[in-house]
């Protein structure tokens, strides 16, 4: 019964969880990321934490300090010799700093973090290290809000803004926005995931007599606008069979063998060449911990969208990058791996193309358990034949 109820569990937080980047926050990114880079390589401060910060205090690009004075960042006036205005923020009519343009504001927004003593220690941390930066400019008081980091760190992860905190920024970026793409096609994905309205559970059915698309990953995009409410409009409910221009689809998730329970299953040793006819996942689990598998390559980005965990965890929990791509069938860990293999096997023979890290995510092993108990280093050629041990004891654990 506690599978079925785990299978239940991880459906909600998938629904619950799946957002796509409205229009009005992707043309913001689109208009103010390379900005945001260039005072990243001028000051050090991470691209990301701009981003999120002018997505918050400007509301989008919609407040009135935005609008009217060009000011994206909330900064009061101090010692500032330019142009000002008056707006009732924390006190009522408070003075505030007018900009020429919102980029001079983002200069002034960089000027201000490094030229100020309070701040100093953020540069400590790396420009990639968007965590401590958030914590770090609420310690330091940037913001009076109590929840002013978690609110950073909440749209750094969402949008994926720390993608451009990364030397390979465009590739990724390119990458989002084809997963958007998807995201507003019309039934790019068949989804067997039930929403109820009046319920806050969704129920995983089965797969049954499912006819998959012959095309796959085809968006078809309406020339329709997104109407927005609100600045910060960021999930949208998805019901079973229904087209809704602009609302992101789910996978179809296939439960294991008897529909009920997550199978407990050894780990895939060869990999099968199938036919990749649609996106689908499937659940399992692989020295106790949970794993989804593709039908084909996937990448992190993707796995996020998909499933509502954020890349930073999904990279912890996979021991990868940012940017790593995932073979067909291969275990994608949304829990962190064991530092112990409970299974039979005792060894595994090197197979063609296989890697200390592959062979980790077969066996649900964590990668640095077994470098040390095997004495290596992930980026040794492995020759085909020699046998890692699975098992072992390391003084380092």
């Amino acid at each position: 019964m506690k599978y079925v109820f785990l299978i239940k569990i991880l459906v909600i937080i998938s629904l619950n969880s799946y957002s796509q980047i409205n229009d009005k926050v992707w043309n913001y990114i689109q208009q103010y990321h390379n900005i945001a880079i260039t005072e990243m390589q001028r000051t050090g401060i991470p691209a990301s934490i701009t981003l999120a910060q002018g997505l918050l205090e400007s509301g989008i690009g919609e407040s009135r300090l935005a609008i009217k004075g060009n000011n994206h960042f909330g900064i009061k006036c101090h010692n500032w010799q330019g142009p000002t205005m008056r707006h009732s923020d924390d006190k009522p009519n408070e003075c505030f700093r007018v900009y020429a343009s919102a980029y001079e504001s983002y200069i002034d927004h960089s000027d201000f973090l490094s030229n100020r003593s309070r701040y100093s220690r953020l540069f400590e941390y790396d420009a990639n290290d968007y965590e401590n930066w958030a914590k770090g400019l609420k310690a330091c008081g940037y913001a009076t809000n109590p929840k002013y980091a978690d609110l950073l760190i909440e749209r750094i992860e969402k949008y994926y803004l720390h993608i451009f905190d990364k030397n390979n920024w465009q590739e990724l970026l390119s990458m989002v926005s084809l997963n958007r793409q998807l995201s507003q096609g019309e039934t790019v994905v068949q989804t067997t995931t039930s929403y109820h309205k009046n319920e806050e559970q969704a129920i995983a059915k089965p797969v049954t007599n499912y006819q998959p698309p012959t095309k796959v990953y085809t968006p078809v995009v309406k020339n329709t606008e997104v109407k927005v409410n609100e600045p910060i409009s960021e999930t949208t409910p998805v019901e079973s069979k229904t087209v809704v221009n602009n609302v992101p689809k789910m996978p179809t998730t296939t439960v294991a063998k008897n529909k009920q329970k997550i199978k407990e299953e050894e780990p895939v040793i060869e990999n099968k060449t199938t036919a990749v006819v649609a996106p689908t996942f499937i659940i399992k689990t692989v020295n106790g911990k949970a794993t989804i598998n593709y039908n084909l390559p996937i990448n992190l980005l993707q796995v996020s969208r998909d499933y509502g965990i954020s890349i930073k965890k999904l990279m912890d929990y996979n021991e990868v990058e940012a940017d790593f791509s995932f073979n067909t069938n291969a275990n994608i860990f949304i829990q962190k791996k064991r530092k112990r293999y409970k299974g039979k096997h005792k060894k595994h023979k090197v197979k063609t193309n296989e890697t200390l890290h592959s062979i980790a995510q077969n066996y649900g092993l964590s990668l640095n358990h077994l470098k040390k108990i095997n004495k290596l280093n992930s980026k040794d050629k492995l020759n085909i034949g020699t046998s890692i041990k699975l098992k072992g004891r390391s003084k380092f654990f």
